[in-house]
């Protein structure tokens, strides 16, 4: 009678845990050294026979010498000390790009790095421009996204720049998007300029447009329908307002005013007399802007027929109270194109009157620390002031608040703009004319929108645990 065959039933299983049954054959294992046999003959002593054999004892000693493929690779859930690994080399990377260095020049900081300080620190040339362009630069719109041309050869850069306003950190200017465009007319840009306020869900809050005082921007002297203001203003359906640069009007006026001098001054101060002569409401309101201000009232004089005896008078009172004029016209011509139902204006009122008392207690203040640092103190700045306190007094000012994040959004000047390529040309040097557009954009956006020193940029992201997750992670790299 033949012997009947064993098999690898579960108690063997329990007291040998590193050997595994081969699919589909109950009589056949496989051990933790590689090596496969049958137990079908002696079953127990197989096993037994096996642990004694010099190939087991061999392939034990093969194993212990060697690591597993898996320790190659980092695992997805990151301990502490990864993740401050991975904060430190996105602080670095940070750091290439607010000091325009080089990716390359990270071939050997990276070394000495490891050398000297972190011996498991890595950051070369391939990781450091991944974590800049697929974990920095989002990162950077991100929080941009939260809150709210130029030539290089035969590339056509435009830059796309909000400007807006936090009543408890001022007045902010974003780099939104940097990219090349294939022409610059009208239609190119206005489409270009759309698709990105689009994208971001940023079309139904813009309120003006600035850019240079070019025909393409804003018309010729007709101020036709083929111009990117035009256009967006259709695109958009509703006014917005045009703003020229006023660097660029400043420079043309000079620039005409050094070769003759045609402005008519005299009419200027017989026109501002007029205005005020016999309109006591205009006048009442003008002392109100002066006493608000703490500037003593002086009453416009008139220009008389004795021109050389009254002109120059005239024209020093009036720079005397020039701020406050300044002031009383803007008030008189400025189209908030607020709707009547968005600001309440009692409320309104009420909250005037709380920051005219908060005025009157600061300025003081203020003008003994212009003084003091001989630094003068923006209006921003004390805007910003008086929403901290309202904030820490639990008190809301909707109203105001909307005021004034529409008139300090509105730019003067497209500087910030130039700045763009100025800073482009400072990191797209010839040395590195090797760098394509897609990296370039994300230092542009990396340096223009964090605005923060390396050490303040560290203490920001060494506790965001999903972004160092993906530093960590090889999430950053783009196949």
């Amino acid at each position: 009678m033949p012997k009947r065959s064993c098999t690898f039933n579960n108690e063997l299983q329990n007291e040998y845990p590193f050997l595994k049954k081969v699919f589909n054959q109950v009589d056949r294992v496989k051990c933790s050294c590689g090596s496969e046999f049958s137990v079908s003959h002696g079953g127990r002593a197989d096993i037994k026979d096996h642990l004694k054999s010099s190939r087991h004892k061999n392939s034990l000693l093969v194993s212990a010498g060697s690591s597993k493929l898996t320790s190659y690779f980092k695992s997805s859930e990151p301990h502490n000390k990864e993740l401050l690994l991975a904060a430190k080399e996105a602080t670095y990377a940070y750091h290439t790009v607010n000091h325009n260095l080089s990716f390359n020049s990270n071939i050997c900081n990276s070394k000495l790095i490891s050398t000297f300080f972190e011996p498991k620190f890595t950051l070369g040339k391939t990781k450091c421009e991944a974590i800049v362009l697929n974990i920095l630069a989002p990162l950077a719109l991100d929080e941009l996204h939260d809150d709210c041309s130029m030539y290089r050869k035969d590339i056509k850069i435009v830059s796309v720049i909000i400007r807006y306003f936090q009543p408890e950190f001022g007045i902010k200017v974003k780099l939104l998007e940097f990219k090349s465009v294939p022409g610059e007319t009208a239609e190119i840009l206005t489409n270009h300029i759309m698709t990105v306020l689009k994208e971001r869900n940023l079309d139904k809050k813009v309120i003006g447009f600035c850019g240079d005082n070019c025909n393409i921007n804003f018309g010729g002297v007709k101020r036709g329908g083929n111009n990117v203001f035009a256009r967006m203003k259709n695109e958009l359906g509703r006014e917005v307002n045009g703003i020229g640069c006023g660097a660029h009007i400043v420079h043309n006026c000079m620039q005409t005013a050094v070769d003759v001098l045609r402005i008519e001054i005299e009419a200027l101060i017989v026109k501002i007399h007029k205005y005020f002569h016999i309109y006591t409401v205009r006048v009442t309101k003008l002392q109100e802007f002066c006493e608000f201000a703490e500037v003593e009232y002086k009453k416009v004089l008139q220009h008389g027929s004795t021109r050389f005896l009254s002109l120059l008078p005239a024209i020093e009172r009036i720079l005397l109270i020039f701020e406050d004029l300044k002031a009383y016209f803007f008030s008189e011509i400025i189209n908030l194109r607020l709707k009547s139902e968005i600001v309440n204006q009692d409320q309104l009122f009420d909250k005037v009157v709380l920051a005219k008392e908060f005025w009157l207690l600061k300025v003081k203040d203020w003008k003994k620390e212009e003084i003091k640092t001989k630094i003068k103190i923006t209006s921003e700045e004390k805007w910003v002031q008086l929403f901290c306190h309202f904030k820490e007094k639990d008190m809301l000012a909707p109203n105001i608040k909307l005021i004034l994040q529409y008139i300090f959004c509105m730019p003067g000047t497209s500087a910030p703009a130039e700045r763009i390529f100025s800073l482009m040309n400072n990191a797209w040097s010839d040395e590195r004319a090797r760098m394509n557009e897609n990296t370039v954009r994300g230092l542009m956006v990396c340096k223009m929108n964090f605005g923060l020193t390396c050490n303040e940029f560290y203490e920001k992201i060494k506790n965001n645990t999903t972004l160092l997750k993906k530093v960590h992670s090889a999430e950053k790299y783009q196949y």
